[in-house]
């Protein structure tokens, strides 16, 4: 995975490599994509991450508790990588992404790899995944079917697309508005970063209009 990976980036143009660099993040070059539509007065923020990485597993809480305190004017969306197409932990996040189960699956499903074992950290197959949602209560074969189906596949492609049009090729990654890729030092850090970030994009309020002051009324002539 990672020679394919490697050799997606360098068939990228120069362009698509961000050209702008600094402590706290990199400002994308062109070609660079947002996940979802820009919206007016929302800044997007996105997680590339992988179920199998253990810094992935380490962040997931924090980022969690950063999304319950985020500002409203932030959508926040995961993205898991996507560079085989045959991935299948990046097909149960879009299967579980479909049947409207995400909040139900996400968590559980990196304890299961990296806390309870019962979930194989490296090539788990499309079936032994289809087991894991059998033990949350969810139908097996309606999950296994999920995650062969051509919507899932169209996402795996959209995903892929996204990540090497970023130059996203380590986990996890941060990416704000499809234009700022964060850095930092530790994950605490990078939260410092994105808050910063967040703060900075936000559609300021307007001021109230006041209304026209008025001439003063002059008065009356004294009578003669």
């Amino acid at each position: 995975m990672l020679r394919r990976l490697l050799t997606l980036l360098l068939l990228l143009p120069l362009s698509a490599c961000a050209q702008v660099f600094g402590d706290d993040y990199e400002t994308l070059g062109e070609g660079s994509q947002r996940w979802t539509p820009a919206q007016a007065g929302k800044v997007e923020v996105v997680e590339l991450f992988a179920y199998s990485c253990g810094h992935c597993a380490d962040f997931h809480p924090l980022i969690e508790a950063w999304k319950r305190k985020a500002p409203k004017h932030v959508r926040f969306s995961y993205v898991p990588a996507t560079f085989d197409m045959d991935n299948a932990y990046a097909r149960a996040y879009f299967a579980a992404e479909q049947a409207g189960v995400l909040d139900r699956v996400h968590g559980a499903l990196f304890d299961a790899i990296h806390k309870h074992g019962t979930v194989p950290k490296y090539n788990a197959t499309v079936d032994e995944l289809a087991t894991f949602f059998g033990s949350l209560g969810l139908d097996r074969a309606k999950m296994a079917a999920l995650m062969r189906s051509p919507q899932v596949d169209a996402r795996m492609q959209r995903a892929r697309d996204f990540a090497v049009a970023n130059k996203l090729g380590a986990t996890p990654s941060l990416l704000v508005d499809g234009r700022y890729l964060l850095n930092g030092r530790s994950k605490e850090d990078r939260l410092r970063i994105l808050d910063e970030l967040v703060a900075r994009l936000a559609v300021p309020k307007q001021a109230p209009k006041q209304a026209p002051k008025q001439a003063p009324v002059p008065a009356p002539a004294a009578a003669q």
